[in-house]
């Protein structure tokens, strides 16, 4: 009897979903993790919602009897990704520092939240992945200190086994924007954008004993 396949599950909001990319099932970076996760027995499943932030997850998640499909999905899957953009909180709008405090505890607070019952849906065993703050075209040099802190923050979580770092020089320009020819509009990277998020992908990290296992000698 064929084994069946582990299966890899990601949420979040537009760019999770390949937003940007001018395929985005194939060519977002979520699609360029899950393509390198096949070839470790995984299927994939994106569930993504564009435009989404930490109070529409957290909503969903409070009340995911409503929606058996992604329950389903969520008690049975190996590997949890989840992946939201600050943008979707109107960070790059803010430009007094007590309003970009005020956004980065909301967003800080209602992630981890949202982290924590992802653990408490998820099988035993089941590794919660979360993708770290990303650059947006709009952002200034204290945006980029919010993301810092916050991803700083995020790695000191027990709840969850591995953050991905989207802020990695491949990324951003130091500033907390893209790449010159890395975006299509200031919250969304092009393909070339999705390709150079892919690349801060540690593959190992994600997949954790299962990316092990495929390696290791019969």
């Amino acid at each position: 009897m064929a084994t069946a396949p582990r299966q890899l599950l990601v949420l979040g909001s537009s760019v999770s979903t390949g937003a940007g990319a001018s395929r985005p099932a194939e060519l977002g970076w979520a699609a360029a993790l899950a393509a390198s996760a096949a070839s470790h027995g995984f299927s994939y499943l994106n569930r993504g919602v564009g435009g989404t932030q930490v109070v529409y997850w957290n909503e969903v998640l409070d009340g995911i009897a409503a929606d058996p499909v992604l329950d389903a999905s969520l008690r049975s899957a190996d590997v949890i990704v989840f992946s939201l953009a600050l943008g979707n909180e109107g960070l790059a709008n803010c430009r007094r520092e007590e309003r970009i405090r005020r956004v980065e505890h909301h967003y800080t607070q209602g992630l981890l939240r949202i982290a924590e019952k992802l653990r408490a849906i998820a099988k035993v065993g089941a590794r919660i992945v979360l993708g770290g703050p990303y650059p947006n075209q709009d952002y200034n040099g204290q945006h980029l200190e919010a993301l810092e802190r916050i991803l700083l923050a995020m790695r000191s979580w027990t709840c969850i086994d591995h953050v991905i770092d989207f802020l990695q020089p491949c990324v951003h320009d130091g500033k907390g924007c893209w790449h010159a020819t890395s975006w299509v509009d200031a919250g969304h990277p092009n393909d070339l954008g999705h390709q150079q998020m892919f690349q801060c992908v540690d593959l190992a990290k994600v997949l954790g004993e299962y990316y092990i296992d495929i390696g290791r000698d019969e």
